[in-house]
């Protein structure tokens, strides 16, 4: 007789294997990126540039396409399609590029956008739990954290293959960069095609994400970073904020940035936040209501303008 928990260990392997299908690989040296039969476009399909995407699938035969038409992809891709089970976890184009793991999904809305495309630089691949009770119910739950988003409304054909292709040929810089300019070169390349990032809620951890610290943090690349908090105006509720301030240095790069970001606590703004970028040397900027693009690409043109190398 079969043990029971044997049956129940299968039963869970077996929603796991139905949960996700592969979509595309790729590999340095490769000629062809290798693709799924499930996602190869067939007949004229994506010459109808103006059709709307309205599933997630779209998204992967869309990415599916655009991968294979490089001939020596040069970068290390996998991908894959996770199946979502409820509204609050939608199907999901998962794609590990170098190491950058992006999210990509279609949801419906219901304001005058009838659908809406999601972009995410996520932590990891995303985990799926699945719990098997010895009766007939069976849990299952996708989890993720995300960095960085950008979301673009009534996506076309041409629009999503368009930013697949940008996402591409951006990866071939991965390599060996900064964090921070990779998430440049990923806003740059959505950018490009119409989408916006998504206001920065998650601001205190984006900003110590971007310049993980050696020894500190995971993914460590010498950055360097002292971080205070003040409290001010609370005899004034109208002006009562939140400053969070950093100073960061990082040994490629000369000069010191100082990033400070101001939360106004009562104010009725949907984004009540503004950021102040200033330098040693008096470049200073502010940007209110600042996106998570904002952020990255304020350290990541200072990377640019002060770097070490550049000036040799």
């Amino acid at each position: 007789m079969e043990a029971l928990n044997g049956t129940v260990d299968q039963r869970r392997a077996n929603i796991k294997d139905a949960l996700h299908a592969w979509v595309a690989t790729s590999r340095r040296g490769r000629v062809r990126a290798q693709v799924s039969e499930n996602y190869q476009i067939v007949g004229p399909w994506v010459d109808k540039g103006e059709e709307l995407v309205i599933e997630t699938d779209d998204v992967a035969c869309l990415f599916a396409h655009e991968l294979r038409r490089l001939s020596q992809p040069g970068i290390k891709v996998d991908a894959w399609v996770f199946y979502g089970e409820t509204e609050s976890t939608p199907d999901m184009l998962v794609i590990d590029v170098e190491g950058v793991v992006l999210g990509i999904h279609v949801e419906a809305d219901d304001s005058s956008t009838p659908f809406t495309l999601h972009v995410r630089v996520l932590d990891s691949l995303p985990t799926v739990r699945v719990t098997c009770s010895l009766g007939r119910d069976v849990h299952v739950e996708v989890s993720d954290y995300m960095h960085m988003w950008w979301t673009l409304g009534s996506p076309t054909r041409r629009q999503v293959g368009n930013a697949l292709r940008n996402l591409i040929h951006a990866a071939h810089h991965f390599r060996g960069d900064m964090r921070v300019n990779r998430m440049f070169r990923i806003d740059a390349a959505l950018a490009g095609v119409g989408m916006e990032s998504v206001h920065a809620h998650n601001y205190r951890d984006l900003v110590d994400w971007l310049t993980p610290m050696t020894g500190i943090d995971p993914g460590g690349e010498g950055w360097e970073r002292e971080k205070f908090l003040t409290l001010t105006g609370r005899e004034d509720p109208e002006n009562y904020r939140t400053e969070y301030i950093w100073s960061i240095t990082h040994e490629g790069v000369a000069g010191e940035l100082e990033i400070r970001i101001t939360n106004y606590e009562k104010r009725q703004e949907l984004y009540p936040v503004s950021m102040i970028i200033s330098d040693k040397r008096g470049r200073r900027s502010t940007i209110n209501a600042p996106t998570h693009a904002d952020i990255a690409d304020a350290i990541a043109k200072w990377v640019m303008l002060n770097s070490k190398e550049e000036a040799k």
